[in-house]
């Protein structure tokens, strides 16, 4: 709607107040002046949001002068990173075996960056963490562990072989039944992924991989897509990660 110029004095009366000073006056106008509290509000909310996305370019602008770090070999808690499967703005994911050698298990471990990490709040990625750790079904990468290293959050996911959906298409004589089963197989591993309030926000062919035993799996769930639960605040989701599917960028494309 229009901004009416009193709208716009209050707007610009309020940026130049403290927090406290800020909440104050918007509680005193909302009780004096509940209508124009409610179109004062939203242009509050998108100051914010602008202010999230000032942080977000200035981390893009960050990768340019950020030194790789290679951190094949090492140990991190009870992994061990055996080398290198992707780069890219997101993060970095290795590959990794269990240190302690009680289990024989290939996984993928996702480091992200570290100033993406403080920009969205290392709180709400752990908690995307567990959120993803809670899907358990047979076409989703399964969610493992997760900590912090340095400053960068890590996950530890289930480590997938295979091909990513476009390939296997392209190089795989399939009959139509056989098509309409794996189309199946991936609308059943979204409808659980949306039955735990988990939007994957990027479904795609590149993070769809069909494994050695031609099931389906799906990958790289978007890291800045908000769900909303029934008992938790919006936040980021994480990526799960493919050997042969690289670091992305958010599409537009959502479901």
């Amino acid at each position: 709607m229009p901004l009416s110029s009193s709208e716009t004095q209050i707007y610009y009366h309020l940026l130049d107040l403290d927090d406290s000073q800020k909440q104050q006056y918007l509680d005193e106008l909302q009780q004096s002046q509940p209508e124009l509290y409610l179109q004062v509000a939203p242009l509050l909310a998108s100051e914010s949001e602008e202010e999230q996305l000032t942080e977000l370019l200035g981390f893009g602008a960050s990768l340019a002068t950020t030194k790789e770090v290679d951190l094949t070999g090492e140990v991190i808690s009870k992994y061990r990173l055996t080398h290198e499967l992707g780069r890219g703005g997101m993060g970095v994911v290795y590959a990794a075996l269990r240190a302690d050698e009680t289990f024989e298990q290939d996984l993928a471990i996702k480091f992200i960056q570290a100033n993406l990490s403080n920009v969205l709040g290392k709180r709400a990625l752990f908690d995307e963490a567990q959120l993803l750790a809670r899907l358990n079904h047979p076409y989703i990468a399964k969610v493992f562990d997760g900590g912090l290293h340095g400053d960068s959050v890590y996950i530890v996911m289930e480590r997938v072989f295979g091909q990513t959906l476009d390939s296997y298409l392209l190089l795989t004589p399939m009959e139509d039944d056989d098509k309409l089963l794996l189309f199946k197989q991936i609308c059943q591993a979204m409808e659980h992924a949306h039955q735990h309030q988990v939007l994957h926000a990027d479904l795609k062919p590149e993070n769809i991989l069909i494994d050695r035993n031609k099931r389906p799996k799906l990958l790289d769930f978007n890291l800045t897509q908000k769900v909303q639960s029934s008992s938790d605040d919006a936040s980021p989701v994480l990526i799960a990660f493919s050997e042969n599917t690289p670091v992305q960028n958010s599409k537009p494309e959502r479901f």
